[in-house]
């Protein structure tokens, strides 16, 4: 699972999500997290923390955590 993180500099959002980001993906070696500055980014937003997530847009601005295990949850059993 591809996890893109899209930020850009000194933005306090974008520095929370990550650290939010890399808190929640401890301990789970089957996602892949990526983190890109928004202007070398290949996803076309213009707001900044956005999520991507198998290269669809999960979510703006700060991140809901307990949205987003549901979403890893509801992805995982399509897989299995």
């Amino acid at each position: 699972m591809d996890f893109d993180l899209v930020v850009s500099k000194n933005c306090c959002a974008c520095t929370r999500a990550e650290k939010d980001l890399e808190k929640f993906i401890m301990h789970r070696d089957f996602i892949k997290f990526k983190k890109v500055l928004q202007n070398k980014s290949k996803y076309e937003t213009v707001i900044v923390p956005s999520l991507f997530i198998d290269g669809k847009l999960f979510s703006y601005g700060e991140i809901d955590l307990i949205r987003l295990e549901k979403k890893m949850i509801s992805l995982l059993k399509k897989v299995i």
